[in-house]
């Protein structure tokens, strides 16, 4: 027998999450609503005993819970491909297998309000972030200078700029209309950061709910997607990760036909900081020059290093100073980096 319609269809991405996936499925399952929800488990080959987890609990809950299991990796893209394309409900909601929901009430308030109030296509609200490992250490999305300066009395006026620019809600926080079922979005694009695309899509044009309670928890661990590395320090994720973030936060100008390109390139900048501040301590000045050239014409416009490196350091001044002198590309490169190891060895680039 076809399971009953579902107004809201949970999407939850897993890939070797054994230690978390069973308290992040019942999150979704102990949600206390008046409607019917599916939840859609989409995991990509785990090799962890995931696999075995979800099986057992879509056998106890198989009026709740869908699953899309692959027989090989096909990576994160093809993972969310598949579980958008199962999606039945007129509103959606995510959480991935390593994070967790902690209200039972989440699923009502939300849907119940957007329910209430067409004229909204999107509402999230606060997600408490636990680092594993660190005993004790938590923070919110948003930060409560956020909640305080740009949200409070201003919830009317939210747009989906706002939460793009300063990363206001975490994917595990979003509820919105969902027009798109049984086909995929238009221009998708595999290079695209999931949460970044998926907000735009939902929050675009219309206003924005928050809630300001705390209804998601993220966790960041040494095998998130999105965070691992950061465990060493930002300067490195971004050395190990910048080309591939880079690609997507220019993939999403380019989709929007640049409406969001001052928000993306504020995040490809701070990208860009941490990458070339992580060679120069590092003292690769080889791997500096040739990150300078590939990323030229985003480093080097007269107008963004500022944006890049701030108006009272060092590196701005000498990059300025470069550009003022050199006449093409390479020369003016060339003497960036000469003057950056110079100043390095000689223990003037304070600022670092």
């Amino acid at each position: 027998m076809d399971k009953i319609k579902p107004l809201v269809s949970i999407v939850m991405l897993t890939y070797n999450h054994r230690d978390y996936i069973y308290e992040a499925v019942m999150g979704c399952i102990k949600q206390e609503t008046d409607f019917p929800y599916e939840l859609i488990i989409c995991d990509d080959c785990s090799e962890d005993g995931t696999v075995g987890i979800i099986m057992s609990l879509r056998d106890t809950y198989p009026d709740k819970i869908t699953l899309s299991l692959h027989e090989k990796n096909t990576g994160i893209a093809q993972n969310v491909k598949d579980g958008l394309m199962m999606v039945r409900g007129e509103y959606i909601a995510f959480c991935e297998g390593d994070d967790f929901w902690c209200d039972k009430d989440k699923l009502r308030l939300q849907v119940g309000f957007l329910e209430e109030h067409k004229e909204y296509n999107f509402c999230f609200h606060t997600t408490r972030v636990i680092y594993e490992g660190d005993q004790g250490t938590s923070t919110f999305i948003p930060n409560i200078y956020t909640t305080r300066v740009h949200i409070k009395g201003k919830e009317e006026k939210l747009t989906a700029k706002d939460l793009l620019a300063r990363y206001m809600a975490h994917t595990s926080s979003y509820v919105g209309r969902w027009p798109y079922k049984g086909t995929l979005l238009a221009h998708w694009n595999d290079s695209m950061v999931f949460d970044v695309f998926m907000l735009m899509v939902l929050a675009k044009g219309e206003k924005i709910k928050y809630f300001d309670r705390v209804m998601s928890v993220y966790r960041r661990h040494a095998t998130g997607y999105a965070s691992g590395p950061q465990e060493t320090s930002f300067r490195y994720f971004a050395s190990i990760r910048g080309k591939e973030f880079i690609k997507h936060y220019s993939e999403i100008i380019r989709y929007s036909d640049g409406e969001y390109k001052g928000e993306m390139l504020s995040i490809i900048n701070v990208f860009l900081e941490a990458w070339a501040l992580y060679l120069i301590t590092g003292r690769s000045f080889k791997e500096l020059k040739e990150f300078f050239r590939e990323y030229y014409d985003l480093i080097f416009r007269t107008d963004n290093i500022v944006a890049v490196f701030g108006l009272k350091s060092s590196l701005t001044a000498i990059l300025l100073r470069a550009c003022r002198v050199g006449r093409h590309k390479n020369e003016i490169v060339d003497a960036a980096v000469r003057r950056i190891k110079l100043r390095y060895y000689m223990g003037l680039l304070f600022d670092l």
